[in-house]
């Protein structure tokens, strides 16, 4: 065969198979690129904040003492009239559960925005507006933190979009007419001081829907149980066995979060004091514990 035909059909051998690989290639590295931006800007905010109240729900529910730290005001009018080192020492507990969950509410309210907009692979998107709805309704539970006045929160929560810090959240509760607007989450924590059963229950419910929004969100973003390796870190929950780990590992992309044989382990009692669904013991803090 003549060289020149040989070095021409191997040529468009090349381009053949060069072109197609190229423009994949491409693809790919543009989607990688996309899912990095969504991850940075909605899914990693939620999946932290998720994280966060979940972690200090569980503190106060479960764990002795830890409510009594919250009853440093009767009234969410007294928030007013307090100096700034109350915010940072006696009502900070208060303040903060307060904080973290009005993060909550704003990352969920941006994701709710803008889900329509974002490529989260088949049926994902779907499953994460329930989740985000499935939390908005624990809150509400029993005439909690109505629905209308968590997404008002979580858009209050937003300064030349970024989110405000601890230290401009206090300064809002100090001015009477913006408190006003965040006096129901305040009182979500102030019902959880005083044992009040609707509160307990509210919280509960709370507690279950966020485990499984940020299930959700750790399986969208490829990463690891972000709720249950805090636990783990927090030593409320034993560290998992090498084969479990694998299990997890084998399994993250084939089973959804509710089915995955591994994630029986939620620390959450029902009202009638079983556990759910591993009906295992909460575990339990000493009473001098001290809140973070």
């Amino acid at each position: 065969m003549d060289v020149k035909i040989l070095a021409g059909l191997i040529a468009a051998a090349t381009t053949i198979v060069v072109v197609p690989l190229t423009h994949r290639l491409q693809v790919w590295i543009a989607d990688r690129q996309q899912r990095g931006q969504i991850n940075s800007k909605y899914l990693n905010p939620l999946r932290l904040y998720a994280e966060e109240v979940y972690f200090r729900l569980f503190e106060i529910s479960f764990k002795p003492g830890f409510a009594s730290f919250l009853r440093s005001v009767q009234e969410e009018k007294e928030l007013t009239q307090r100096e700034d080192v109350w915010f940072t020492g006696t009502g900070c507990y208060l303040a903060s559960s307060c904080y973290f969950t009005a993060c909550l509410f704003a990352s969920i309210a941006k994701v709710r925005t803008d889900i329509p907009y974002l490529r989260l692979g088949r049926k994902a998107d779907t499953e994460l507006l329930r989740q985000t709805f499935l939390v908005s309704r624990a809150f509400l539970q029993d005439l909690g933190i109505f629905y209308p006045i968590q997404h008002s929160i979580g858009w209050e929560m937003f300064r030349d979009g970024r989110l405000l810090t601890y230290r401009e959240f206090c300064q809002v509760l100090k001015i009477a007419k913006r408190r006003l607007w965040f006096d129901r989450l305040t009182r979500f924590y102030l019902d959880l001081a005083s044992d009040n059963e609707r509160a307990r229950q509210r919280a509960q419910a709370a507690l279950l829907a966020i485990w499984a929004l940020s299930s959700c969100v750790d399986k969208a973003v490829g990463g690891g149980h972000s709720i249950e390796t805090r636990l783990m870190a927090e030593h409320e929950l034993p560290q998992l066995p090498w084969p479990t780990r694998a299990l997890r590992f084998l399994s993250r992309h084939r089973f959804a979060a509710a089915r995955d044989p591994a994630l029986t382990r939620v620390p959450v009692r029902t009202s009638a004091g079983a556990s759910s669904p591993s009906q295992a013991q909460a575990p339990q803090a000493e009473v001098g514990s001290s809140p973070r």
